[in-house]
């Protein structure tokens, strides 16, 4: 009697423990959020694939200041100025953009500023030391029809990044480092003019 007492005990706490012990989606996808929008300063490498492109790259990014670099493109923005680059016309082009038109050119942005635009769910297939989480827009109409995000199960650092588009296009990021960067500079958002001599400037400002 007392072993199936016992029993019975333990078989009722185990029942209730995922109540408690077990976060759901939006929950972790909501702390990865926090933790990388609260950091000082990120210092991020990737590499990437997808609508025709593929290639490395890094990234730096400090509140809604952010600057990348990829074969084909760059961009920096200040929090005021945005510098686009297009390497294979030898443009650059210069805007003063709300921060809604700012963020659509950081690729952290659907990590970050779009968070709670977006229904998070748990994939079927959750790898070991990985979560695995499907975010779908709440509403429709946007550029983004589906991501996949992967995250490391104990830091929920993200290690990688599926985009599915609305036209049907698919990108692919695989975060190869993510460090908290609290010695990133200002100069580090502004564009090198120095560094393209041959550059032609666009200003639209």
């Amino acid at each position: 009697m007392r072993e199936m007492r016992f029993l019975s005990i333990l078989l009722s706490i185990l029942t209730v423990l995922p109540l408690f012990g077990v976060k759901t989606a939006d929950q972790v996808w909501k702390e990865a959020v926090r933790k990388l929008t609260t950091a000082n300063g990120l210092s991020v490498t990737f590499s990437f694939s997808g609508a025709g492109l593929s290639g490395a790259g890094s990234l730096k990014v400090a509140g809604s200041r952010f600057a990348w670099q990829t074969p084909q493109s760059s961009a920096w923005y200040d929090g005021k100025t945005l510098w686009q680059l297009n390497n294979s016309a030898g443009e650059v082009t210069v805007t003063n953009p709300s921060a809604s038109e700012a963020a659509e050119c950081n690729p952290l942005s659907l990590l970050t500023s779009q968070s709670t635009a977006y229904k998070a769910v748990y994939a079927k297939n959750q790898p070991h030391g990985q979560s695995v989480i499907v975010l779908s827009p709440k509403s429709g109409g946007g550029s983004v029809k589906r991501a996949v995000a992967t995250l490391d199960a104990i830091s929920l650092s993200p290690r990688k990044l599926t985009v599915v588009m609305a036209n049907g296009d698919k990108i692919e990021i695989n975060i190869k480092s993510i460090k908290k960067a609290a010695n990133i500079k200002s100069t580090d958002f502004i564009y090198p003019a120095s560094t393209y001599p041959r550059v032609q400037v666009l200003d639209l400002r």
